[in-house]
């Protein structure tokens, strides 16, 4: 019964998905600028949250790789910039799409892929 209060923990406790919430937002902005990476971003937080937590710092570490996934595809498909490197397949593909017009389809459907990601992994 421990392990199932454990693994539901992420679900259960409001402050987990605030920082999830929080890491996934400061992720979207730290991906869509280039030459900033995803493994960047993280390997810096993990200096911040070293004396947290073990459960709250995860789940800021995760909202922030997820989000800034996420946020590398936004630059890329809209200015073929790919924000992260985990986005050059996106530009490659993406761009043309968005020049044709049928970008918002293939982002809505990006974004709902990140975010049940995140909510799976959180």
């Amino acid at each position: 019964m421990d392990a199932l209060h454990y693994f539901a923990m992420s679900w259960l406790s409001p402050e987990l998905l605030g920082l999830t919430a929080l890491g996934t937002f400061l992720g979207i902005y730290v991906g869509a600028i280039p030459g900033l990476s995803v493994t960047m971003a993280v390997s810096i937080l993990i200096s911040f949250t070293f004396a947290w937590d073990v459960n709250y710092a995860l789940c800021l570490m995760v909202g922030v790789y997820m989000g800034g996934v996420y946020g590398g595809s936004r630059t890329a498909i809209l200015l073929n910039i790919p924000g992260a490197p985990s986005a050059i397949a996106t530009a490659l593909d993406g761009y043309p799409l968005a020049k044709k017009g049928a970008s918002l389809e293939k982002r809505s459907a990006y974004r709902q892929s990140c975010l049940s990601s995140v909510a799976l992994l959180a």
